[in-house]
């Protein structure tokens, strides 16, 4: 038998919805926004046409290492994985 769930819920379903991909989002995020603020530094005040390099064979190998560093920070909250469970429901359900 298949079950179909109305997929405005997934957000309360999936316990990493619930509270662990928004702070993952938002470290994700904010290692890009510190690395562009980095190059619009080196940019040249005198040359109209300098830009930020932004070729994917560039940002793969970064977002790769930033992809990296997030999944660990994020892995090593413990707190925030477990209230994501509780949040749902799906804690107590299992205990």
């Amino acid at each position: 038998m298949k079950h179909s769930y109305p997929t405005s819920i997934t957000g309360e379903l999936q316990p990493l919805d619930v509270a662990v991909n928004d702070g993952y989002k938002r470290i994700l995020k904010g290692k890009f926004r510190d690395w562009y603020a980095l190059e619009v530094e080196k940019l040249d005040d005198a040359d109209v046409t300098s830009v930020v390099d932004l070729r994917t064979s560039l940002l793969k190998p970064l977002h790769a290492s930033w992809l990296i560093e997030t999944h660990m920070a994020v892995g090593q909250d413990y707190d925030c994985i477990r209230r994501s469970f509780d949040k749902n429901g799906t804690l107590a359900a299992l205990t």
